[in-house]
């Protein structure tokens, strides 16, 4: 909306509202939103449709007509006929479709237009009956039968003409009385519901107050949504954080499993030039018997045999001409092709690799940790956001009214205006008028 003080007209499934916030747009946005891109331009009028949830927008010779109610459905036209819609619908009076003249829905009954609002009303729950025949919806009609004292589920037949005077007078007082737009939330500040003046059902609920109703609605919706996003951006944190985590431990994982490797790789070196003589022997023993034996006649040969080299030999391997050997608690691979020398060599290059290794995945943890401290800093910047409401003190039931403590620690509670001074009075706390602190 034009002017210094920018509104944005914001406009959902079933309600609609000025809003001071701004909001981002879509990346890729629908190709119904494309289509009234290319044909509203400068809004030039915008109207209600009687009392019924149509809202009318006029920009040149084309309307966006917005059907808030139901799952909701925007009719682009022009000329009265239908050039687009957000869904093409069959119903039984009428039809939504391109190309189709576009027909409004049978008028609703406007209750500001009716004399006795109990004359007409249908048979049935008295609750019901005046939520569906006078457009009034279930939260302003419990909030009728509320203000009454009338049991909602009373039939409509069996009222009494003194019940009728109160439902009449009630109706009329919630449909002409002043507006005061109220916002009610829960105990966490949380926001529940709207509505354009104070609501008896919602009178224990903390409250905020609003010139317009509106601007109630703008907070509402936004407050929801900044909850909404709020919560995305936790999932998202939690998961890259669950993330970091997982590839810390890994990355901690490996380095330990480097180390061993290098340990043990050092180790068995080491192990070779201790026990040098011994597996000499072994070795030649083994290199001449395959010569002269080969590897099965060996194998029996040493099963049978009963000394010191024999004991340390594990197993043969032909296919990679090698022998186990049990030195003290490791097992050593010998190959015959090479000799002792070489053997430990390889076993000291292997741990000096392993060795290597193990800085590069240092850096790869260190950069890891680096990610997860940016991100609690970035927890903390959240946390702020979402401001933890659970640790907010609850507001007391008369902190609705106006109220102050005398010198004396007594209590003093009085309505905002008339409506609130009646409703302060038909409060469940109303024994207590005065209390004093203990």
């Amino acid at each position: 909306m034009p002017g210094e003080d920018k509104k944005r007209l914001i406009i959902g499934p079933n309600y609609a509202f000025l809003s001071k916030y701004k909001r981002d747009n879509p990346t890729r946005p629908p190709g119904f939103c494309m289509e009234l891109r290319k044909h509203l331009g400068k809004i030039t009028n915008i109207r209600q449709i009687g009392f019924d949830r149509i809202l009318e927008i006029k920009t040149g010779d084309t309307k966006l007509i917005c059907e808030l109610y139901g799952r909701g459905n925007y009719i682009l036209t022009k000329e009265e006929k239908i050039i687009g819609a957000l869904r093409e619908e069959i119903k039984q009076d009428r039809e939504i479709k391109v190309g189709e003249k576009y027909e409004y829905p049978e008028p609703t009954q406007d209750p500001r237009e009716m004399e006795d609002y109990v004359a007409n009303l249908e048979e049935g729950d008295v609750v019901r009956k005046i939520a569906s025949n006078l457009s009034l919806g279930g939260t302003y009609a419990e909030e009728i039968t509320s203000r009454t004292g009338i049991n909602k589920e009373k039939n409509t037949q069996e009222l009494t003409k003194e019940e009728k005077q109160k439902l009449n007078t009630e109706i009329n007082t919630l449909i002409e009385e002043e507006r005061s737009a109220v916002l009610y939330k829960d105990q966490h500040d949380f926001p529940q519901r709207t509505a354009p003046f104070h609501l008896e059902t919602y009178s224990d609920n903390p409250q905020e107050e609003f010139e317009q109703f509106s601007e109630a609605l703008d907070e509402y919706f936004y407050r929801k949504e900044k909850k909404k996003e709020e919560k995305k951006k936790r999932e998202a944190f939690q998961e890259k954080k669950q993330g970091l985590e997982a590839q810390k431990q890994q990355q901690e994982h490996k380095i330990q499993g480097l180390k061993k490797s290098a340990e043990q790789k050092r180790e068995d070196a080491e192990a070779i030039y201790e026990n040098y003589q011994l597996l000499n022997r072994i070795k030649n023993t083994i290199e001449d018997a395959v010569d002269e034996y080969g590897w099965d006649k060996t194998r029996e040969i040493i099963q049978d045999a009963e000394n010191e080299e024999a004991d340390k030999i594990n197993s043969l391997n032909e296919q990679e001409n090698f022998i186990s050997v049990d030195i003290g608690d490791k097992n050593l691979k010998i190959y015959l092709d090479q000799d002792l020398e070489a053997t430990a060599s390889q076993f000291y290059d292997k741990a000096k690799a392993s060795e290597e290794k193990i800085d590069s995945a240092r850096e790869a943890l260190e950069k890891t940790e680096e990610k997860l401290e940016e991100l609690g800093e970035e927890d903390i910047q959240v946390e702020d956001l979402m401001d933890d409401k659970s640790q907010k003190r609850g507001k007391e039931w008369f902190e609705k009214y106006r109220w102050f403590y005398t010198s004396d620690d007594y209590l003093v509670i009085a309505g905002r205006d008339a409506q609130t001074n009646e409703m302060a009075v038909k409060n469940p706390q109303r024994s207590i008028k005065l209390r004093k602190l203990h």
